[in-house]
Formats: C-alpha cells, structure tokens, sequence
C-alpha cells in the first residue's frame, strides 16, 4: 500500500535536492536542470547517507546545504554552471532553509532537520569516538539489529566521511563498516537497580509462558522447552499467518528465552527497577548488568556464528529468541575470566 506522507509521493515532480518542479518522476535517476542533483529516490529519512554514483560523493544534506549557498549541488562542479536552467516560471514545491548560527538544515513543512555535525565529514572530529555505545538503525542498508561499542573511526577519503567498526555487546568484532548515517548513540543514563521477582510476578511467566503452549498445541512443548517451541514457531512463520500468535509470541518470547537461561545456563530471574518501571531480566554471577529480556526484542545481541547481515527482519519476539546465542557465548567468555 503508498503511504502518501512520504516526500516522494506528496512531491512527485520535485527535486530533493534544490525542491524546484523539475522531475518526470521520482527516483528515476533523472538529472535536475537546476541544481544538477541525479535523483535515485533517496529523501528525508536517509539524506545523511552517501549513496555514491555521479552526485559526487555528497550525501543529499550536504547537496541541499550547497545549493542554498552556492546554488549547485556541488561547488566544484564548475562545468555545470553553464547548463543550469533558469528557475524563473519553475514552481519550487519544497523549501529547505539552512541556518547558519546553529548549522542546521531544515524542511519546515515535514518537520525534518539536521546539523552539519551530523553528516560526519569533518576530518579533524569524528561524530562518534571509540568506546561510545551505539546502536545500528534497521534498514534496507542494515537488516539485523546490533547494539555495540565503537572499536575504530577510519576516515574514508574518497568519500569524505568517517567509517566506524564495532565490537557488539556480545564482544564480537563486526566485520561489516558503518557510517554515522547507520548508527545512533545509545544512552547509559538511566540507573537502574535489580531485585528477586514477586510471586504475583512469577505467576504472571507462567501466565504467558502457559498461553503460548496453549496456543501452539499443535505442535506439544513440555514445561522448561518454550524457547525451542517460539524458535520453531517463527521459523514455520506463525508471527507473519496468525496475528493472535504474533501477540503472543511477542508477550511470551523473551520470557521464554529467560527460562532457557534460568534452566540450562545457571541464571537467575531478577526485576529490573527504574525510577518509572519494572522489567523482566535474569543473571549470571558472572556478568556485570543483568539481561533486559524484553529490550532484546529492540536490540538483540546476535553471534556472527548464527547471524550475518542478509537476514531477514526479526518478528515480534523473535529478537529476544535469537539472542540466546550471543548471551551463551559471553557467559562462556565471562566464567572464562572469573
């Protein structure tokens, strides 16, 4: 189904780069007569990322930022100037301002914004620093949910932007580089403290742990064996064909993954306490935080062993469940050390 709120379908005919009617259609590598930017299709929610091609290695923020200024996509491309068509009679459909007090860029209209410190192309400062926690933007670019640290920032010179790698909080080393376009920073603000669950709170696990062998019957699962019950239900699909299902995975899951570990791997339930919540976790005496279990839906913690980049999206729950590994691997790794 089109979702009429994105840019390229509220403005068919205008160039995202310069926002001037001159476009057949969008995302048809067509070149605009004003501001010389190729348009692959690329708008508001990845214009930070670097698509390469003949738009010389600028990113679309950064090509916006140059029009506004020196009215081209590229300052460079003298070569250009010349073949520029006039914007007079022409209908600017999409109006970015750049403000250069706080070096931001903006599209008032669709409430989208950003700053140069951003883009990540200053070679004396990179965004992110080694030992920042991160985690990875899910996307056409990056199907599997990481949350790691900043292990090295490597300028990259023909594009002009910095690369980062990171080593996830499984402690394995990413092969796969990122840009600050595929990352975001993560937060460690928040203290929170861990207790033994209540009874009312154990009840409700078994609660939900009882609905998902109730549910899935068709398939029989002894108590203390749901996660390889929730494994096999995503694998025949049950999250995508029954909605029901999808509901109850993703209420059961993660707490079926805390009974695989409380069971077979020597931890222990606990709540994790905010100043606002309570959340299921588990741990292991020989690890440092306790294991949010459903925060692993979000972001899981994925062994390279059992993930790479080509997997498909996760499904409710499903992140949790696949995380078993990583966590099995860094006990393993931690007991190793202790």
């Amino acid at each position: 189904m089109m979702n009429h709120d994105l840019p390229i379908n509220l403005f068919p005919n205008a160039c995202p780069c310069c926002g001037y009617a001159t476009l057949d259609a969008r995302g048809e590598y067509e070149i605009c007569t004003v501001c010389w930017w190729e348009d692959d299709g690329q708008d508001n929610d990845d214009a930070n990322f670097i698509r390469g091609g003949p738009n010389s290695n600028d990113s679309l923020t950064r090509a916006r930022i140059n029009f506004l200024l020196t009215g081209i996509f590229h300052p460079s491309r003298n070569d250009l100037r010349d073949k520029q068509a006039s914007v007079e009679g022409l209908v600017q459909q999409r109006r970015f301002v750049f403000d250069g007090s706080t070096s931001t860029i903006s599209e008032a209209v669709l409430g989208w914004s950003t700053t140069i410190r951003e883009l990540d192309d200053d070679e004396s400062q990179p965004l992110y620093n080694v030992g920042d926690h991160v985690r990875v933007v899910v996307n056409y670019r990056n199907r599997t949910p990481r949350v790691g640290v900043i292990e090295s920032a490597i300028w990259h010179h023909k594009l002009g932007i910095w690369h980062y790698r990171i080593v996830d909080d499984a402690g394995s080393k990413v092969s796969k580089r990122y840009a600050a376009a595929d990352l975001v920073a993560v937060s460690d603000a928040t203290a929170c403290v861990t207790r033994e669950p209540t009874e009312e709170e154990m009840d409700l696990i078994e609660l939900q742990l009882e609905r998902l062998r109730e549910h899935f019957k068709c398939w029989p699962t002894k108590v203390g064996y749901e996660w390889d019950l929730c494994r096999f239900a995503y694998y025949e699909g049950s999250d995508r064909r029954d909605p029901k299902g999808a509901g109850i995975l993703a209420a059961a899951a993660p707490l079926a993954l805390g009974r695989e570990l409380v069971e077979r791997h020597e931890c222990d339930w606990c709540m994790i306490d905010s100043s606002s919540t309570s959340k299921f976790g588990v741990k292991h005496q020989s690890l440092d935080t306790a294991i949010d279990l459903f925060a692993l839906d979000e972001s899981p913690l994925l062994d390279p062993d059992e993930h790479d980049d080509d997997i498909a999206p996760f499904g409710p729950g499903q992140g949790a469940v696949e995380s078993l590994f990583a966590i099995v691997r860094r006990l393993k790794e931690s007991e190793r050390h202790t």
